[in-house]
């Protein structure tokens, strides 16, 4: 295909229409020639200001990590940084993640690229498929707190009301959870309802999505601390029990413990998480499901494997309670959890690494909530301690490591464990 064409055409003698549909199969040129790819390249990273937004966007349609140089996705994060103003919304959340997935963006991009559309929310037309992938990209960037989230409150909670496909609805439903974006109780009561009205919005023949929706569903009710507030138990209470109600409902009708048993572990996972939560709020619900009791109880007698070994962070913490005499269990099993240490008779020690937190900030991630809130309706007395907490007193500091433990087990008063 290629090969006559750049026989009778020089690569610096194409016309901008024929440099176009070129860059349009930029990975296919690149497979055929790796040198007449390379001009093109070339030619790109000399002349950015031919560069305009078809062209750019042809340069996402075709993207491929493995075939495009380093010097490509170089150029791509360098031109954005100096041009994003004349890009459009669409290529510039499709550059974000096409090149967050690929681990290619400069992180450095990203709080101008954070600021640019925070600035202009207002102003630019909101695809679902846009607000995917930027959401997306701050997700998996573990920028959980992005101030875009915030910024794009109104735009997100339009489309999870507006959206009626499963497609769309849930990747916006579960990026919306996993961010540190609390959702009102009147938006999650229309959420529900929506769920219930809407024909086919819960797909009976994709368990996997229903899943992820149903565990975004848990983890959205329980860090916007939905079933604490006064007005839950006043206006609210009752929609939503029927709400979770026709929605129990419609699991039963498609999914059976055969067929559970069928899916991979981490739905399996989600779908426990969605019915532990609901048998804690509304227990009549559960004790009248035969599925949702069958689910709890198969990670009541299922024994998970976690692979790994424990991290130097709880290494350390772990010689600092044997120093202190305490006595303790590592990696205690508490259903589809592990507990990183167990002290008689219900403390909960969690030891947060950097991963619990969003990048660069002392933020928690929200999607730690789920699980402390089973642990705490489990009965038992959570302990949190942080890495930048412990690890501001280092190994020589013995006395000092000591003393922080065992206020943070024992409570200034010396009285947590009795």
């Amino acid at each position: 295909m290629f090969e006559a064409f750049f026989q009778k055409n020089s690569i610096t003698a194409l016309s901008n229409e024929d440099f176009v549909k070129a860059i349009f199969h930029l990975t296919d040129i690149l497979s055929y020639s790796r040198n007449i790819g390379n001009q093109i390249i070339d030619i790109l990273t000399r002349r950015s200001d031919m560069i305009n937004d078809t062209i750019f966007k042809a340069l996402l349609t075709d993207y491929n990590p493995d075939k495009y140089p380093h010097t490509l996705l170089d150029f791509l994060n360098k031109f954005v940084a100096n041009n994003h103003q004349r890009l459009s919304l669409g290529n510039i959340c499709a550059f974000m993640f096409h090149l967050v997935k690929n681990k290619s963006l400069d992180l450095k991009l990203f709080p101008v690229l954070e600021n640019h559309i925070c600035q202009n929310a207002t102003t630019f037309h909101w695809d679902t498929i846009d607000l995917h992938h930027l959401m997306w990209s701050c997700v998996h960037l573990k920028i959980f707190d992005s101030k875009i989230f915030e910024t794009l409150k109104p735009i997100i909670v339009k489309h999870l009301l507006e959206e009626s496909t499963p497609e769309k609805f849930y990747p916006i439903l579960w990026e919306t959870a996993q961010s540190n974006l609390v959702i009102d109780l009147d938006t999650m009561s229309q959420i529900l309802t929506k769920l219930v009205k809407t024909p086919n919005l819960i797909d009976k023949n994709d368990i996997k999505g229903m899943s992820t929706l149903f565990y975004s569903l848990a983890l959205l009710v329980v860090k916007s601390n939905t079933f604490l507030q006064k007005d839950y138990q006043d206006k609210y209470k009752g929609s939503f029990e029927y709400s979770f109600a026709r929605i129990i409902s419609k699991v039963e009708s498609c999914l059976d413990y055969q067929r559970f048993l069928g899916q991979d572990l981490e739905s399996q996972v989600k779908l426990f998480q969605f019915f532990l939560t609901l048998s804690f709020e509304f227990p009549k619900l559960i004790e009248q499901s035969k599925i949702s009791n069958q689910i709890i109880d198969h990670f009541k007698k299922e024994k998970l494997k976690y692979p790994g070994t424990p991290s130097n962070l709880m290494i350390d913490i772990m010689d600092v309670l044997r120093r202190l005499n305490i006595e303790f269990e590592k990696e205690k099993r508490v259903y589809v959890y592990l507990v990183d240490i167990f002290i008689k008779p219900n403390l909960a020690v969690e030891i947060e690494g950097v991963t619990h937190f969003s990048r660069n900030t002392y933020e928690q991630r929200h999607s730690d909530l789920l699980k402390e809130y089973h642990l705490e309706k489990l009965g038992y007395k959570i302990i949190k301690i942080p890495f930048f907490e412990f690890n501001q007193y280092t190994f020589t500091e013995m006395e000092k490591r000591k003393e922080y433990i065992y206020n943070k087990i024992f409570g200034t008063n010396g009285n947590l464990l009795k």
